[in-house]
Formats: structure tokens, sequence, C-alpha cells
């Protein structure tokens, strides 16, 4: 399965519009907002500001990230996963 993880601004998304950077009200409209195929794993602010990590499984998850206009969207792997990857297998 697919793990994506993404940078939020969580002040400025339009989808994140009217939570006003409240962590529980983002949270909430993220976990809301997230479409069949993505699945919110973990959302973690960032200490003394309003930008969080998020990180989504799923098909959809890396669309989702890009919904919530994310940046340094990166796909993430299981130590099996990137083992394999070294190996060039």
């Amino acid at each position: 399965m697919p793990h994506w993880d993404g940078v939020i601004d969580t002040a400025s998304p339009a989808l994140l519009e009217g939570a006003g950077g409240d962590p529980e009200k983002v949270r909430e409209r993220i976990m809301a907002e997230a479409p069949k195929g993505a699945n919110v794993r973990s959302i973690r602010w960032e200490r003394g500001s309003d930008v969080a990590r998020v990180t989504v499984e799923g098909p959809a998850a890396a669309e989702f990230l890009r919904a919530l206009e994310a940046r340094d969207i990166v796909e993430l792997v299981s130590s099996g996963e990137h083992k394999q990857d070294r190996s060039g297998s």
C-alpha cells in the first residue's frame, strides 16, 4: 500500500478554510475531506508554527496531499521495500 507524506501550511489551503489554523479543527477537516482511497495515518505539527506533516496511505494519497496544497511530497517505503530499491531488484 503506497504511503505518501507532505508538509502543509494549516492556515492557508482552501480545503481547510474555516478551520482558522486551529489544530483540532484542521485535523477534523482533513479527516472529513479525505476521499476514498486516501487513509490519513498521521498529522503532526511543527512546534511553534502553523505547519503540519501529513502522512496518507492508499491509491489516492498523493492526490489528496496535492489537494491540501502540500509541499515536499515524498513516497514512504517499508524497510523491505527500501532494501529492494537499494539492491536494484
